[in-house]
């Protein structure tokens, strides 16, 4: 997949997931997240992607799983963001359903900042994979 293409699937899942997130009514817990966690982990979410890709060239292999990872787990933490207003609390992925919140999931703000905890580690090995040089299963040979 060339590099244009992965940049613009990372500009699409950042703007999904947080046009998702400002849509649905929200409490107290999630003024936290409308004025910084979103918007910074959206921003990071492109720089992650955007900063170690070639200029050139497809991207392929490990590399292209490790960035297919990444998105699919952002996505998952922007639909398991929970909050608590006046009322009972929420969980983004059930009021996309209109349904409540299971009653097993904790409703707090530092489940909020857990759930990018796997987006994190993604976003770290993206930033540590050496640029200029092949992904690690390029010179294997085929069997």
């Amino acid at each position: 997949m060339l590099p244009w293409t992965l940049r613009l699937i990372a500009i699409v899942v950042v703007v999904l997931c947080l046009f998702i997130q400002y849509m649905i009514p929200h409490g107290w817990i999630s003024l936290g997240g409308i004025f910084f966690l979103w918007p910074v982990s959206g921003l990071m979410h492109l720089v992650a992607h955007s900063v170690k890709l070639p200029r050139s060239g497809p991207v392929q292999g490990s590399r292209l799983i490790l960035i297919t990872v990444s998105h699919l787990l952002f996505i998952v933490a922007f639909l398991l963001q929970c909050d608590r207003g006046d009322g009972p609390g929420s969980l983004t992925i059930a009021e996309l359903v209109d349904k409540p919140p299971p009653a097993w999931w904790p409703i707090a703000f530092t489940t909020n900042i857990a759930v990018f905890i796997p987006v994190l580690v993604t976003w770290v090995l993206l930033l540590a994979w050496p640029t200029g040089l092949p992904a690690p299963d390029a010179g294997q040979k085929k069997l």
